[in-house]
């Protein structure tokens, strides 16, 4: 087969891929119904559902099994640190412009084109130009502007679409830029890589890392990259996420104490020389390749290895798996070695994980540009003697001589390397005076002999000061996902041979769907033996998809088990159909193994690949899919009879909510208020719960980081947040970009609307909300003015009271009445005015494309309504559910971590008839009783009060069952998370807070430290959303209701006569014939009778903004009686959009409390975490340094990795009472001590009551308690007490 046979069929397979890839939503080109973006691409349901299993797995094979420290930092960063890492200046490609339409390309990418073109369809190519052109392949990626502008001309290269002529290559920076705040002057970008946020916070990392090296920082997270022509499909985004672990080492000791585990894996490594000489991968040991020097050192053959086993377990061939190391013309001066871990895939090898030995430059260059010191110590047993540098710089005549440049100079003198220092002493010796290059201000000085003293001493040293090296494996998510996919892929012949079916051959580890379970026949016996499958499956934590009934539909749905690494999902298929059918199209979503029912004692189990089946009892068959070794199983057995099992049946335990303490009431007065939030914030920062953005650079004012326990906790609450709505209540979750098209938002209303007044100080230029200062002095007067007289104690707080409904100009004249000026400067301030809130940036090369980081999620469900829908069985109600990054520019962020520029959405889109608002489960939250704030009691000056959600429903205060159902499922989520009951309300939105096409909204307020904090909205938005994109992408976003039977009804028929109107309004007719087919029912009837009566009538058209005269002759109007099949209509929406962040915060100050320690001295903190929630789920303490205490605490430690379980070892010789103290403090509920070699002691943290263990037993009981199967007083029923 030659070259251009092998490339069509190579396309072939991958049209393949992508058609069952799009068709069957794993995939979904990004604002599709806009005729999509670029390099910008949608996960749908099962690549959703894949993705999260994937994620899930590199947490599991990383961070926990590695003791990484995660991380999660704002993509929004600024100017000065991507200075620093060199993106700026150097994250660029090369560019050509078509000289007359301006259309960009990359020109490394035309000259690569042009060249495989040649050599693989020009047969008359001559061997010396064939060679040429291999060379020019070869080293593309080293060539200059220059030098691929020559070749581009010499080949007379032309733009692809248009032929016309190219510019010169020019360098384009594939940053999206933005600006941070509203002044303008702070610019931003999105950032290129997550790595830049793990440098920077080094320094709390190390701290919290005990000071020790090594260790390694984790992160996983969105990455943009504006590519100037995004191609290869999901292969080469412009959004995309990225998982990359910045592992750091002292440069002197490169070793790894567990390289001996994966020091004897083969795999196919393609060194540098191999490639130089034309040579292909070989297999070599990774052992082999450290020990020989292939590879530079053990830590970074250990990450290989396990980079490898990651790749191989989640499905990638390890025939089709290569690790090519970097030509010398590809790496970084500063890199020692770097591999790149190689897929191949239908487009070639693909480059999908790099793992890079960057020795110490990130580090350094942050350190040179903030002035941070970012270093490690080595404390040395004894003082060790040694020559060390010392540069005095005489900073009198350097003033004299540089004067207001003396401190830059003084400050290169200082970061002088010693090579560098003893050039310049020699030099000041010989000569008197030397050139010294400043790079602060750019230019080369003369330094004198009298302005600098360089000399070596002597000194004893107590420790070594170092700059760590870091070893970085980084993974492209969506590239390693795309390989798995194709990977995966395999067509066969169907049963009866008439058609080629598609298969995935997913891994249960990621497959989107474990299992399914159908009844052979529509059966009452088979179905009820099919739901209690389905309930036993659910129990030990297994997804499935169940087929009992005949109706048309599809849902997604969960079942929820702590600690496993998967992300389990289920799929409902409601399609009564043939038993083989339903395998085929089971078989394209993945699914390895099906449950059939054919009798109501046992069933057969059905493996995907082999088609092989066995016969298994019904109350096995949950153990039985439990079990890891089912594919062994099933090469060893053909269909066959399974004997009963001798094993008894798995014990099931019904989950409980885990009890705590009552939470702390919020102190009444400000002063105790303040008092309270102090000490929770310094305990969150002291235990980089989170970490101020950037903090080595000052900070950025509303971006925060969260260290690795805050990670911890969101990464908990978002996982229950999963399981409680989009899992349980059968939603569909998709994934979409941040980055979002300005047309988007345009018809959301957004670049319009969403705006905030803002006042700038007249000579500063200092921006601030102009309603915060209004509600500062209002609030101001009221709490310190004890002679404010009662007439303007009322005035200030009816202003509070309608302060979100002022107008620019009722704020102004507010502000002018009260004489509020500047905060800080008490300088006089600008007439308000509305400042946009969203991120805006440009999307593309050319900069004719404006895009926006969305302010919400949610747009990206609504353009998505019609492929959901269709996914959903073109049946309602469904609901589509997001977690992501949303952004909002703030003018003056405050408020600390409630109100920030970046923060986590997850928001639900439930779409709904709107004519039945029912819904099914309502009774299952009617008698939930919760504190409510209505709408009139607000305006009466009630309080809030008690009521059942479901009277609040039956009275009219909540509009309707659907939304009362979500109130009540949201009430549940935040109390099992931890929310204290007494201090959370459901407040009702004023008129004034409404939208005008909104029906109802509540907010889920949770009181705290800072006042009553909406964390919550639940609304009824009706049909507003899907309406606006409808309008403005010409697409319908309708659903239908089938009638059983056709009816007849009237139907308003307008027909523009488009000749007169076109002879009448010229270019602005079709907005007129728009503006005509809009008209509603009782406008139409108006205008018919006034053309009737006058001959003539006025019309509104909006898009001109002016009023026109219709006359008789341009429309023609009438009801008509139709018989209809179906009733077309624009669903309603139900909208929970949860600020994750605030939640958090919120469960922060509800969980903090203070004890006094066990001597009684001080008051140490403690957060009370439930389980589900908590950030490390366990301790294990060794009472004593003891040898044989710490190899017990060891071999506990590898059993609780073994079942998933977070926990933090301490084999440190600090008092016991003082650990636990330390982990009371994080929050960790339950801590075991290791004081004899047999069994072990178990504490609760709250009550500080402890149980004694067997060894054995020990990760089994910290499961139970974990995953909420048996609560503390269960466990204190079944072992021994311990008073210590």
């Amino acid at each position: 087969m030659d070259a251009a046979q092998e490339a069509q069929k190579r396309e072939a397979f991958r049209h393949l891929v992508l058609n069952a890839l799009e068709r069957r939503l794993f995939f979904i080109p990004s604002f599709k119904i806009y005729r999509g973006v670029a390099g910008l691409y949608d996960y749908g349901p099962p690549g959703c559902a894949v993705k999260a299993n994937v994620l899930a797995f590199w947490r599991q094979h990383f961070v926990l099994e590695e003791n990484m420290l995660e991380v999660d930092c704002p993509c929004v960063t600024p100017e000065v640190v991507l200075k620093a890492s060199g993106h700026v200046d150097k994250f660029t490609d090369l560019m050509v412009k078509d000289e007359k339409t301006g259309a960009c390309y990359r020109a490394d990418h035309l000259l690569k084109d042009y060249c495989k073109e040649k050599l693989e369809k020009d047969p008359k190519l001559s061997e010396e130009k064939a060679a040429e052109l291999k060379h020019v392949l070869a080293v593309l990626d080293d060539l200059s502007s220059e030098e691929l502008g020559a070749k581009i001309k010499e080949y007379g290269i032309t733009a692809p679409d248009t032929k016309n002529s190219l510019s010169d290559p020019y360098p384009f920076n594939l940053m999206f830029q933005t600006s941070i705040g509203p002044s303008g002057a702070s610019t931003g970008y999105m950032r290129p890589e997550t790595a830049q946020g793990i440098f920077v916070n080094f320094k709390d990392l190390y701290y919290y890392n005990g000071n020790k090296l090594p260790f390694a920082a984790a992160q996983i997270g969105q990455a943009f990259r504006n590519e100037i022509s995004p191609r290869q499909g999901l292969l080469r985004v412009r959004e995309f996420t990225l998982a990359e672990i910045e592992h750091f080492v002292d440069p002197d000791d490169k070793s790894h104490p567990k390289f001996a585990e994966v020091s004897k894996l083969e795999f196919l490594m393609f060194p540098r020389e191999d490639q130089v000489s034309g040579r292909q991968a070989r297999r070599i040991v990774i052992g082999e390749a450290v020990s020989q020097g292939i590879v530079n050192n053990e830590t970074l053959g250990y990450f290989i290895g396990r980079v490898y086993l990651f790749l191989t377990l989640l499905g990638i061939d390890k025939d089709r798996l290569r690790f090519r190391q970097h030509l010398a013309n590809e790496m970084a001066h500063y890199a020692a070695d770097c591999w790149d871990a190689e897929i191949e895939c239908s487009y070639g090898w693909i480059e999908c994980v790099g793992i890079a030995d960057r020795s110490a430059y990130d580090l350094h260059a942050h350190t040179d540009k903030s002035r941070v010191e970012l270093v490690a110590h080595e404390k040395y047993a004894e003082p060790k003697e040694v020559e060390k540098l010392v540069i005095t710089p005489i900073k009198k005549d350097l003033g004299l001589a540089f004067k207001g440049n003396q401190k830059m100079v003084v400050e290169a003198l200082l970061s002088m390397e010693e090579k560098e220092a003893m050039e310049l002493k020699a030099t000041l010796e010989e000569k008197l005076e030397a050139e010294f290059r400043v790079c602060t201000l750019d230019k080369v000085v003369t330094i004198k002999k009298n302005m600098v003293s360089i000399s070596k001493e002597i000194k004893k040293e107590h420790q070594r000061t170092f700059t760590p090296s870091v070893i970085e494996p980084s993974f492209g998510i969506g590239r390693i996902i795309y390989c798995l996919y194709e990977h995966s892929f395999y067509t066969r012949a169907s049963k009866d041979g008439d058609e080629l079916l598609n298969v995935f051959r997913f891994p249960p580890l990621v497959a989107p769907i474990k299992c399914t379970v159908f009844p052979l026949v529509q059966n009452q016996q088979y179905e009820e033996v099919a739901k209690s499958i389905a309930r036993s499956l659910t129990a030990v934590g297994i997804s499935y998809k169940i087929d009992i009934t005949g109706t048309l539909g599809l849902c997604w749905f969960y079942q929820f088990e702590p600690n496993v690494v998967q992300v389990p999902w289920s799929f409902i298929n409601l399609i009564g159909t043939s038993i083989g059918k339903r395998y085929a199209r089971t078989d394209e979503l993945g699914v390895p193994f099906a449950i059939t029912v054919d009798s109501t004692t046992s069933v057969t189990v059905r493996e995907r690949d082999s088609k092989q089946q066995i016969r298994v009892d019904v109350d096995k068959v949950s153990s039985l899919m439990k079990e890891s070794s089912l594919m062994e199983v099933l090469k060893r057995r053909a269909f066959s009879l399974w004997p009963p099992s001798r094993r008894s049946g798995a014990a099931f335990f019904t989950s409980k909510p885990y009890s705590t303490v009552s939470s702390p009431q919020t102190p009444c007065s400000r002063t105790e208020r303040e008092a309270f939030r102090q000490a929770v914030v310094n305990t969150l920062e002291r235990r980089l719960f989170y970490i101020p953005s950037f903090k080595i650079y000052g900070g950025v004012a509303g971006l925060y980081d969260y260290g690795p326990p805050g990670c911890a906790v969101k990464a908990n609450v978002l996982a229950f947040w999963r399981q409680h709505f989009v899992l349980e209540e059968n939603m569909l979750e998709v994934d979409c970009p941040c980055v979002t098209p300005g047309i988007v938002l345009e018809a959301s209303g957004h670049v319009d609307k969403f705006t905030d007044l803002m006042v700038k100080d007249e000579k500063t230029g200092a921006c601030h909300r102009a309603d915060h200062l209004l509600k500062d002095f209002c609030k101001d007067k009221l709490e310190k003015d004890h002679e404010l007289s009662i007439e303007k104690a009322a005035e200030l707080r009816h202003i509070l009271a309608v302060l979100d409904d002022f107008s620019a100009e009722e704020l102004c004249a507010k502000i002018k009445e009260y004489s509020i000026t500047a905060p800080d400067t008490k300088n006089a301030l600008s007439n308000p005015y509305p400042f946009n809130l969203m991120f805006q940036t440009s999307i593309g090369p050319s900069g004719s494309s404006s895009g926006y980081m969305r302010p919400e999620t949610a747009q990206g469900i609504f353009v998505n309504f019609k492929d959901l829908y269709y996914y959903n069985g073109n049946k309602l109600p469904f609901a589509a559910a997001q977690i992501g990054q949303a952004f909002r520019n703030e003018i003056s962020p405050r408020q600390g971590l409630l109100r920030v520029r970046e923060f986590t959405l997850a928001e639900i889109e439930h779409f709904v008839d709107p004519k039945h608002k029912s819904f099914p489960k309502f009774s299952e939250v009617s008698d939930l009783e919760l504190f409510i704030f209505p709408r009139e009691d607000q305006m009466s000056g009630q309080p809030t009060r008690r009521l059942t959600i479901g009277e609040a429903v039956s009275q009219g205060i909540i509009d309707n069952e659907t939304l009362g159902y979500y109130i009540g499922r949201v009430y549940l989520f935040l109390t099992q998370l931890g929310i204290a009951k007494d201090r959370l309300r459901f407040r009702q939105h004023l008129g004034n807070e409404m939208a005008h096409y909104s029906v109802d909204c509540w907010d889920a307020e949770i009181e705290s430290s800072y006042g009553w904090v909406e964390c919550v909205g639940i609304a009824d938005r009706s049909a507003y959303d899907l309406q606006a994109h409808a309008d403005r992408s010409s697409v319908p976003l309708v659903a239908y209701e089938k009638y059983e039977q056709p009816r007849e009804v009237e139907k308003l028929t307008v027909v523009p006569v488009k000749k007169e109107l076109g002879l009448a309004f010229k270019g602005d007719h079709k907005m007129v014939v728009e503006a005509l087919e809009a008209m509603g029912k009782e406008e139409a009837m108006e205008m018919k009778a006034n053309l009737e009566g006058k001959g003539e009538a006025t019309l509104r058209v909006c898009a001109l903004n002016k009023t026109v005269t219709i006359k008789n002759s341009m429309v023609s109007i009438s009801i008509e009686k139709r018989k209809e099949h179906q009733r077309v209509f624009t669903p309603s929406v139900i909208e929970p959009s949860f600020g994750i962040g605030r939640i958090i915060y919120c469960l922060y100050e509800h969980s903090f409390y203070m004890r006094p320690s066990k001597c009684g001295d001080e008051q140490v903190n403690v957060f009370r975490f439930p389980p589900l929630v908590a950030p490390i789920k366990c301790t294990v303490f060794p009472l004593i340094q003891n040898q044989e205490y710490e190899e017990v605490a060891k071999q506990i430690a590898k059993s609780l990795t073994a079942f998933g379980i977070s926990y933090k070892i301490d084999v440190t010789g600090t008092s016991i009472g003082k650990r636990y103290a330390r982990t009371d403090e994080l929050g960790v509920p339950f801590a075991i001590t290791v004081d004899s070699t047999s069994s072990v002691t178990v504490r609760e943290r709250d009550s500080k009551q402890q149980i004694r263990v067997n060894v054995d037993e020990v990760a089994s009981v910290a499961k139970q308690l974990t995953d909420g199967s048996v609560t503390w007083g269960g466990i204190l029923l079944r072992y021994p007490t311990h008073s210590p």
